[in-house]
């Protein structure tokens, strides 16, 4: 760890790749660094970092020859949560900004009636500093405090009333101050319970922080509950899903790189595939040479980088897709099996119409884009046959799918 090393960071994206590595496997600070195609110097920050924010009995260390190798511990049935929900919490901040929040909330917390804006501002410019600390922070412009007053209301922490013609704040009411104990164990279960099934895992984390700090005489119940298929990496994709979710709330597109290449979508649906882990957003995306956004895509969410939300897009640049029949090919071993097969597409699909067939039988569903359906699909392997006259994109890229199975096994190909 070289001098000037900061132990925060300003953008989430230069961590997620590398906590994602560490958790699936152990490295050497110069093999890490090569994997992620940055220098021996990130990495070693990048560790730092880990270790200063993350619990030690979950940190991996050890010798092995003339190496020191890390790694991260990560038995999700030995685990009441996901440590890696604490990596949020080392969003930097510049010093003056920090200033200005405490001043404010100091402000108006010991105020006994709303404060003018104006005021608040000049309270804050005639805030005696010496010079060491102007120098180290100096302080915040007034249109600074502006805009960190309206993302305070904007956040509900603050309230905003006129009076007159002048604009006041005032901190709002605490809506968890009044829990019963009945009311905050209820609320602790759901907490725990959905933090491993929601889209969005770290405002559950951040819930309970607000819940211990207003309540510390509380102990954080016990889930008698364990959740198969929640991989502690799902977590490190909250930041990416967020902005996914309000650009498909706001009707807005997206811009992201993705596998090095610029594009710009926008997103339909977020997918989430609980055998593997992974995540998917299904997005619209613009043909050559067209301005409409009319052919969609699957994106995988853990590849999606510098996601960021771009202009609003009209109904009509943006038509939904037609719902189409797709045909689904399924084997089987016995009735029981076929029953189980019939039972799953049904939960997905309930109007799903089926045919029997010699040694198979056949499901008709409706859907609008056919690669959506293949991450459920690849849980029916090798029960489920694509035809390729039924969907010729999807039957590929299941070809494609078993051939790179086959390889990494060894296995040379021969399919036909």
């Amino acid at each position: 760890m070289g001098t000037g090393f900061n132990k925060f960071i300003g953008d989430y994206d230069t961590l997620r790749p590398f906590l994602r590595l560490v958790s699936y496997s152990c490295y050497d600070k110069e093999a890490l660094a090569q994997r992620l195609g940055q220098s021996t110097r990130s990495a070693e920050d990048n560790w730092a970092r880990v270790y200063f924010c993350l619990p030690e009995e979950m940190l991996l260390s050890a010798r092995q020859a003339r190496r020191e190798i890390h790694g991260l511990r990560s038995d999700p049935y030995q685990l009441a949560g996901n440590f890696l929900a604490r990596t949020y919490q080392i969003k930097a901040l510049t010093g003056r900004a920090i200033a200005a929040l405490i001043f404010l909330l100091q402000t108006l917390a010991a105020a006994k009636e709303p404060m003018r804006q104006t005021a608040l501002v000049r309270a804050y410019d005639l805030l005696p500093i010496s010079e060491q600390q102007a120098e180290a922070a100096p302080k915040v412009s007034p249109a600074t405090v502006f805009r960190q007053l309206g993302e305070l209301e904007s956040l509900g922490i603050l309230r905003r009333t006129m009076r007159g013609n002048a604009l006041c704040y005032s901190m709002a009411e605490e809506p968890l101050a009044k829990l019963t104990a009945d009311e905050r164990r209820t609320l602790y279960y759901a907490i725990g319970f959905y933090r491993f099934v929601a889209v969005l895992s770290v405002p559950g984390y951040f819930l309970a922080t607000t819940l211990r700090c207003l309540y510390p005489e509380d102990a954080e119940p016990f889930l008698p509950v364990q959740i198969k298929h929640s991989p502690i990496t799902r977590i490190l994709d909250d930041e990416v899903l967020h902005t996914i979710i309000t650009a498909i709330e706001e009707q807005c597109a997206v811009t992201f790189s993705y596998r090095n290449r610029e594009t710009i979508a926008v997103p339909q649906e977020i997918i989430t595939d609980f055998h593997t882990g992974r995540q998917y957003m299904c997005a619209a995306v613009q043909r050559r040479g067209s301005a409409a956004f009319t052919k969609t895509c699957r994106f995988r969410i853990d590849c999606m980088e510098r996601v960021a939300p771009a202009k609003p897009i009209c109904a009509a640049a943006c038509p939904a897709p037609p719902p189409h029949t797709l045909t689904l090919t399924l084997f089987y071993e016995s009735e029981r099996h076929r029953a189980r097969l019939i039972q799953r597409i049904r939960a997905r699909f309930p109007t799903a119409v089926f045919t029997e067939g010699a040694g198979c039988f056949y499901a008709a569903v409706e859907i609008a884009d056919d690669l959506s359906l293949l991450p459920w699909i690849r849980t029916f392997h090798p029960w489920i046959c694509i035809a390729a006259d039924a969907s010729p994109c999807l039957a590929r890229r299941m070809r494609d799918d078993a051939e790179e199975a086959l390889k990494n096994y060894g296995i040379q190909p021969a399919l036909s």
